[in-house]
């Protein structure tokens, strides 16, 4: 009965060992993707979100915050306050593709410009997508964005040297 009891305690304990072993092997993988991810986010001078629908509040990155002329910690999480920084004449088409995207299951796409609070207008461009259980359930959302301030200054710059040229032809 002992040499039973002690061939199954060393059972266990080579599979307590075996799943501790494995356990660190996948936090190892864990840190390794969330090191890639930050790297990739931060080459792409991306910041990314995550909202979560029981606390009603968003988690921003350190360079989002920054995007939005925030200083790092400051943003609250709230709805109301990023659709405050959104510029004024942006904020109601923001606003709705948002909202169609939740209550469709949708990503969405948004292009627009904020008001940072030194005064200055850039535009962003975001991607996301909500995320429900098998039931339905929304679960939250996620997403990046980016700074497209220097992209949309280059169209605009085209699109008036091209009216500029029609107008001489």
């Amino acid at each position: 009965e002992y040499r039973l009891i002690r061939r199954n305690l060393n059972a266990y304990a080579e599979a307590l060992h075996s799943r501790e072993t494995e356990f660190r092997e996948h936090q190892t993988r864990w840190r390794r993707s969330e090191i890639r991810a930050a790297l990739a986010l931060e080459a792409g001078e991306m910041g990314c979100w995550e909202w979560e629908p029981v606390a009603n509040r968003a988690i921003w990155s350190p360079h989002m915050e920054h995007l939005f002329g925030l200083e790092t910690g400051s943003y609250d999480g709230s709805y109301e306050v990023w659709l405050k920084l959104v510029h004024p004449d942006d904020r109601g088409t923001a606003h709705e593709k948002v909202q169609w995207a939740r209550s469709n299951e949708s990503s969405f796409f948004l292009k627009y410009r904020i008001l940072r609070p030194q005064g200055d207008v850039r535009w962003l461009v975001e991607r996301g997508s909500y995320q429900r259980d098998s039931e339905g359930r929304l679960l939250g959302a996620s997403g990046v964005c980016w700074d497209a301030t220097d992209r949309e200054n280059w169209y605009s710059e085209l699109r008036a040297r091209e009216e500029l040229f029609r107008g001489l032809s």
